[in-house]
């Protein structure tokens, strides 16, 4: 009987450790269609608190398309309190399909992150994308009013 119930816990166990091993969300598996992303629009909030004032650069630099690509395909990554500085709107064949926002100013505190099905997905910012925001912030411009 001993045996019995030993081997029943023992099978419990593996059968547990294998749906846990199950249990890692990718970007990839979330959203394939990032992989198709050809242009981006990186809007910059002035103030965290108030993202009605911004400024913004578009591009389709493939570099910077790659890493952003790399970075919300990955795993996802545990809910971060961080205030957002900005999002990214991209573009497939010239049409918004994500938005995806983003924190890299402090070095303890930056995400990617974007919405699906009602939920929020996290993502850690590569080195190469923080640099390249950083230098496309310097660029970005301010929207003109409509006249």
């Amino acid at each position: 009987m001993k045996m019995k119930l030993y081997f029943s816990a023992i099978a419990g166990m593996l059968l547990l450790q294998s749906c846990s091993d199950n249990d890692i969300v990718t970007g990839k598996d979330l959203m394939p269609e990032m992989l198709q992303i050809d242009s981006v629009q990186i809007i910059y909030f002035k103030s965290p608190d108030d993202p009605r004032y911004f400024t913004y650069a578009s591009t389709n630099d493939a570099v910077f398309i790659r890493a952003l690509i790399n970075d919300v395909t990955a795993e996802t990554q545990a809910e971060n309190p961080c205030k957002k500085e900005g999002k990214i709107y991209c573009y497939r064949k010239g049409e918004v399909f994500n938005t995806i926002f983003f924190a890299y100013v402090d070095r303890e505190c930056t995400f990617l992150r974007y919405i699906k099905n009602g939920n929020l997905y996290y993502f850690k910012m590569s080195d190469l994308l923080k640099k390249t925001l950083a230098n496309y912030k310097s660029t970005a411009i301010e929207p003109k009013a409509s006249e």
